[in-house]
């Protein structure tokens, strides 16, 4: 296990939730994702579960479009 050099050659992500108390916005989740080079961290805040397919299609645009770079392998643990 050696640490990625490229930008989005290898990302990580997890599931957090459901939170007891919803936040402010009515979020009960969040979804980070963690670049293995960079060790960059984004974190969205989601009200269900089942927003984390879009939530990610939103940041890997985002992410491929700041760094430059199409992203390699997502690496996650199913949750």
């Amino acid at each position: 296990n050696t640490k990625k050099e490229k930008k989005l050659e290898l990302v990580h992500t997890d599931v957090w939730g459901p939170a007891h108390v919803a936040s402010h916005g009515g979020s009960l989740y969040y979804v980070t994702f963690i670049d293995d080079a960079t060790r960059k961290v984004w974190v969205y805040c989601i009200k269900r579960k089942s927003d984390v397919f879009d939530t990610f299609k939103k940041w890997k645009e985002l992410a491929e479009n700041e760094c430059g770079f199409k992203l390699k392998c997502l690496r996650s643990d199913n949750g």
